[in-house]
């Protein structure tokens, strides 16, 4: 049965976007909280002791940690992805995974703040029991999230059909992980660690089993017969996959430039140390509401546009839709490169400059979330579309190894990102108050912080510029 019949025959479970797209919710909560709180909860509050002798040390371990963990989710995307896509089971090729891997899935993220919460006493003995722990669970983690979240999304090309249609399903997906990211940034530190972790856990077991009951995998559908290398050679010899990957790769690395921008933005140009508990003089809050503040209209108007995406696409289609809200992103954060820069802003240092180049910040904060929002939706209906124009040696279906493949050179970018980030404010600073330290070694102060939101933005709009070469335009 061709790719083409498939399609025709195949009949959702009634409500199966929203059952479906549920489980980004704890997906988001937990990998929120994981990539924000995580160094600080174990360097501060687990290991306790942050000066002095080997601080320098436990923070490379940690690092070390993070960065391994990462790497290793990339590569057990793989294995996972070849599995997924060759087994039979009652429960499908997919769905069997999020099944038996929901629990332990949830309870890597108790044990990573959950069990040192509520026995200090195992941590603050031992550091070498300490920094185990974090290894063994993170890695735990990072090893699950490859095992629930790979097959989860393979099975959008399968369940959705038409390009419309998944569309719409991302709809429900990004705005799940949307309300997701609020409740990792703002309830996270209100109820802490020894109450927040168990939430979570619930949260996550809790929605990857509604995925599962409420929706159903295409039984028309047969798994793949090729081997592992066969399979990772068509994805890459997909005359689709081969511009959307460059492309992606590019938003990756910008986007994540430009997103961890935003803290350093508001501490290195307003002077500010976002741990201060003193309320701001010329705001009249504390520096945390502050940063809470850019953070929520970023997310806000990126929900707000989720509606409208699909009848952005119908206007434009899908190419000039994803190529459209590219440019915008890259125009709408580069006005934060040239805060303090607009005629009419008062002398630099006084009470209006700050409230005028804030203002300033919001403006651009709430214009960027706009094209954020359209992109994320778009991002995995555009890959399903991809992933459709495989078209070498048979018509079985491979979902997961295309995500698999996506994953590791997304990975791969989003270092490149962090690299040239480093090396850009390594150069030309971060901040024009906190001392020589800051202002990088050519003394510019907080001129890197403008360089790499102009470097992110030039990244994607040649992401954009690059999508030209996307063959499918429906």
């Amino acid at each position: 049965m061709t790719i083409e019949e498939i399609k025709t025959d195949y009949q959702p479970v009634k409500w199966q976007k929203v059952w479906w797209s549920s489980i980004e919710f704890g997906s988001t909560i937990s990998s929120g909280i994981l990539d924000t709180f995580l160094v600080a909860f174990y360097f501060f509050d687990v290991l306790g002791e942050y000066t002095g002798p080997g601080v320098v040390e436990r923070m490379f371990f940690i690092g070390t940690v993070i960065f391994f963990g990462r790497i290793i989710q990339g590569l057990a995307n793989l294995p996972v992805a070849q599995i997924s896509d060759r087994i039979r089971t009652r429960w499908g090729r997919r769905r069997v995974f999020v099944l038996f891997g929901s629990v332990p899935w949830g309870l890597s993220v108790f044990m990573l703040f959950g069990i040192p919460s509520l026995f200090p006493q195992l941590f603050g003995d031992s550091l070498i029991f300490s920094l185990a722990w974090l290894a063994i669970w993170y890695t735990f983690y990072n090893i699950m999230n490859a095992a629930v979240i790979n097959p989860y999304l393979a099975m959008l090309p399968e369940i959705a059909k038409g390009s419309l249609e998944r569309t719409r399903y991302q709809q429900f997906r990004t705005l799940f992980a949307f309300l997701g990211m609020v409740l990792a940034t703002i309830v996270w530190p209100i109820v802490g660690e020894e109450l927040g972790a168990p939430i979570i856990t619930c949260l996550m077991i809790l929605t990857a089993l509604t995925m599962v009951l409420g929706s159903k995998e295409d039984e028309k559908v047969e798994p793949t017969t090729i081997g592992f290398r066969e399979s990772a050679n068509t994805v890459l010899r997909n005359p689709a996959f081969q511009p959307y990957i460059v492309t992606i790769m590019g938003w990756t690395a910008a986007s994540q430039m430009l997103l961890a921008q935003l803290p350093m933005v508001v501490e290195g140009l307003f002077g500010l140390d976002l741990d201060s508990t003193e309320t701001i003089s010329w705001i009249g809050i504390k520096p945390s509401f502050l940063m809470a503040i850019v953070g929520g209209i970023f997310i806000i108007t990126a929900i707000i546009i989720i509606p409208f995406i699909t009848k952005i696409q119908l206007q434009l289609g899908k190419k000039k839709s994803f190529q459209l809200f590219m440019i915008l992103f890259a125009a709408f954060a580069s006005s934060i490169a040239f805060l303090g820069f607009l005629p009419g802003t008062p002398s630099a240092g006084t009470d209006d400059y700050y409230r005028i180049i804030f203002f300033h910040l919001v403006i651009s904060i709430l214009l960027t979330g706009i094209p954020v929002g359209g992109f994320v939706v778009l991002l995995y209906s555009v890959f399903s579309d991809v992933i459709d124009n495989d078209h070498y040696g048979d018509q079985e279906r491979r979902e997961s190894m295309y995500f698999a493949v996506q994953g590791v050179l997304d990975w791969g970018a989003a270092s490149a990102g962090a690299l040239i980030m480093g090396l850009i404010l390594a150069i030309f600073g971060t901040s024009d108050f906190g001392g020589v330290e800051d202002a990088g070694i050519l003394g510019t102060g907080s001129l890197g912080i403008r360089i790499v939101v102009l470097v992110a933005a030039a990244i994607m709009v040649f992401a954009s510029w690059w999508f030209r070469k996307y063959p499918l335009e429906g």
